[in-house]
């Protein structure tokens, strides 16, 4: 049980990380009350507390509702230790509520280095056009053979049932993607490695890196994440015009991320440095940076919006659209104990 794990924390770990854990707890219980069936919630943390907030969320979504365990390597390390080895990644775990979830494959392929292929490319693209186009073969049969389907026709004096209608066959043909090898053989495709969608992504996201000093997206919060790294969870876990909600919005990445990629969006963040002081350091600069307004929500009860420096201060809720209801996918972020929430990464609940 949830109660269970966090006394166990407690012994094991001391008093902080049990408070830690209570104060997570409570927040993850509410995206998990707003979270819809066809969202999903992505919780970022490191090696500090990963494995404490691993038995949470179990306790909290379901041991059957946990998805991935993602590891994303932000960096290569350049360590001499000769007492350990060198910490180069986060945990990002993925749950759902159910097998109701979205699930968009297109959103977690990579672009293939057409300069420079894996092996696995070069195996399926092994040939090469005289303009320098990798290319490989691939069936255009149809998986069941039908003598008596209309796609049963004879094709180079080849007679299959095919994938394509004759008209199809017929362009394909003249345009040079379907070839006959050898006569007698069976017609096949020719495919492009430029024209694929890309390598799917396993649980090891790589190549995305921790932005450096001089990166354009710097907003100078301390704990900031790649617009690149929210971008690929949002889109593999909701579709346009679905809520994507982060609770620990830090410097608004989360939000402007989802503005871009047309969802609607919540982001909640209780830190000064999300929209107050030092105009570098402010969520409301980088939502104002992408054309985006900020509502803030004064400790009064009362809220204003205006673009000014500071207009997202204190609890404040960067860029809240009108809505109602459940999140199609939210966010929460714990950087280890006493580090929680600076900078959260989406992922609650994503659906239609």
């Amino acid at each position: 049980t949830l109660s269970n794990v966090i006394l166990y924390a407690n012994a094991a770990a001391g008093n902080d990380m049990g408070a830690f854990l209570c104060w997570m707890a409570v927040r993850v219980l509410e995206m998990h009350r707003v979270l819809k069936p066809t969202g999903s919630l992505y919780l970022h943390c490191d090696q500090t507390a990963s494995h404490y907030l691993k038995a949470m969320m179990d306790a909290i979504f379901g041991r059957k509702n946990f998805r991935n365990e993602i590891i994303w390597k932000r960096h290569n390390t350049k360590s001499n230790s000769t007492r350990g080895l060198p910490t180069n990644h986060d945990v990002i775990y993925r749950y759902s509520k159910g097998t109701a979830f979205t699930w968009n494959t297109d959103a977690v392929r990579t672009p293939y280095d057409l300069g420079d292929p894996d092996k696995k490319a070069l195996k399926l693209y092994p040939y090469t056009e005289p303009d320098g186009r990798r290319f490989g073969f691939g069936s255009i049969l149809a998986p069941a053979q039908d003598a008596s389907s209309n796609l049963t026709y004879e094709v180079m004096g080849v007679t299959r049932t095919w994938r394509w209608t004759r008209e199809r066959m017929r362009k394909a043909i003249e345009d040079g993607i379907v070839v006959q090898r050898k006569p007698g053989n069976v017609p096949l495709q020719k495919r492009y490695l430029d024209e694929q969608k890309g390598r799917m992504l396993d649980s090891v996201w790589s190549d995305i890196k921790i932005l450096q000093g001089n990166s354009k997206e710097k907003t100078g919060y301390p704990t900031q994440k790649p617009l690149a790294l929210y971008a690929r969870m949002i889109e593999a876990s909701s579709n346009p015009g679905d809520m994507v909600l982060d609770p620990f919005a830090g410097c608004a990445t989360t939000c402007v991320a989802a503005e871009q990629l047309g969802r609607q969006w919540i982001g909640i963040d209780i830190e000064e440095e999300s929209g107050g002081g030092d105009p570098r350091t402010s969520g409301a600069r980088g939502l104002r940076e992408y054309g985006m307004g900020c509502h803030r929500s004064d400790a009064d009860g009362s809220t204003r919006a205006d673009g000014r420096r500071g207009a997202c201060g204190p609890r404040a809720v960067l860029g809240i659209p009108e809505a109602e209801g459940e999140a199609d996918i939210g966010a929460g972020g714990a950087g280890g104990v006493g580090e929680a929430g600076r900078d959260a990464v989406p992922g609650m609940r994503v659906g239609a």
